[in-house]
């Protein structure tokens, strides 16, 4: 994928997860939007047709994180270190080179590098592994600055990254600290997945942060699939998913509740039709779907989505041939996809369609 960067940011809501079951009732053009509509592949009023697949850039540039350090007041010259920028020594910052430039803050040097970036570095990275506690470099006894203060203190930092106008919440507190979040605005679209923190301290200076850094570059366009109808308050947007093993973010319906889920609402493979799953057979980390399939079809089977209570998977069919004969019989057929941990007591949905799945021998 190419394309432009976006430094479009801003948007403000409550916390979302982006998920395969739409909206009961889809808010759009300033009405509601009954999810039978949806149901039939109507996409809601006044929302876009089309949306894009965002990707980081593949490497982050010393200047960028020059202008980084510079908000956060840290100094010293930028310097590589295996998969590392280094900036500071007291006060240090430290950004992973490649995509997506996850980056690390801490005001009392007791940071350490991003979980991405440690990775990407080898054994010969010279941090432990582990990070900074949330209110590193702050007392505990002293009462925290309200949220408009803290915002100030975050704005250079927040400018600094591209994130003017982005989505931004400091309601977060502990100790003698305040939170202040960013969600940024791509392609018109809010995010979920990427988002900046900054703990600020009581003497209304930023105190550590993390975030990421990589530049995000505009890949392409797919058409943008009706939300199904299981869920309310849908909104089309962009969250996180891996793509080839690396994060991008995907166009996902995005509904209230926790944060950290996420279902594209396109279909990057153009030409694949979603199949119902009948049944699934879990054995370790093998999730074995069983559905119904013709005979000159390909099936692939992927897990979508997986949060702490659910694991969202789809099987779609293509045809490698269209103008080939075929005759029209349907057979039980099975296709493998694999977990990040054993199922467990987490709940299988179909994300075609939304629903449970129910549990099976697998077999046909």
């Amino acid at each position: 994928m190419t394309g432009e960067a976006d430094g479009r940011r801003g948007w403000r809501t409550g916390p979302v997860v982006a998920v395969a079951a739409g909206a009961v009732l889809l808010a759009g053009g300033g009405g509601a939007y009954w999810a039978s509509q949806a149901a039939r592949g109507v996409p809601p009023p006044a929302g876009p047709r089309t949306a894009p697949v965002v990707r980081a850039a593949d490497r982050v540039p010393e200047d960028a994180v020059a202008r980084l350090a510079g908000a956060l007041g840290v100094s010293g010259a930028v310097t590589a270190d295996h998969g590392l920028w280094r900036v500071g020594t007291g006060s240090r910052l430290l950004v992973g080179r490649a995509a997506p430039g996850a980056w690390t803050y801490s005001r009392n040097g007791s940071g350490c590098p991003p979980q991405d970036a440690r990775s990407a570095a080898g054994a010969g990275a010279a941090d432990p592994v582990c990070f900074a506690p949330p209110d590193a470099g702050a007392p505990r006894s002293v009462r925290p600055v309200s949220a408009a203060v803290a915002e100030r203190a975050a704005a250079p930092v927040l400018a600094a990254l591209g994130l003017r106008g982005a989505e931004v919440d400091a309601s977060g507190t502990a100790g003698g600290v305040r939170t202040v979040t960013a969600d940024p605005v791509v392609a018109g679209l809010p995010t979920r997945g990427w988002r900046t923190q900054l703990r600020v301290g009581p003497d209304g200076s930023v105190v550590s942060g993390s975030g990421r850094l990589a530049e995000l570059v505009r890949g392409a366009a797919y058409p943008v699939r009706a939300a199904p109808s299981s869920a309310r308050g849908a909104r089309l947007g962009l969250a996180e998913q891996l793509v080839g093993g690396r994060p991008e973010l995907v166009p996902s319906w995005l509904l209230p509740g926790k944060p950290g889920e996420g279902y594209p609402a396109v279909d990057p493979a153009g030409s694949a039709t979603p199949v119902p799953v009948v049944s699934y057979a879990a054995d370790g980390r093998t999730l074995l779907l069983r559905f119904w399939g013709g005979i000159c079809a390909r099936y692939d089977g992927t897990v979508v989505a997986r949060s702490a209570g659910a694991v969202r998977v789809r099987v779609t069919a293509s045809v490698p041939d269209p103008r080939r004969v075929c005759a029209l019989l349907a057979k039980s057929m099975t296709v493998a996809v694999t977990l990040d941990r054993p199922l467990g007591g987490r709940t299988v949905y179909d994300a075609s369609d939304g629903r449970a799945v129910a549990a099976g021998d697998g077999r046909g």
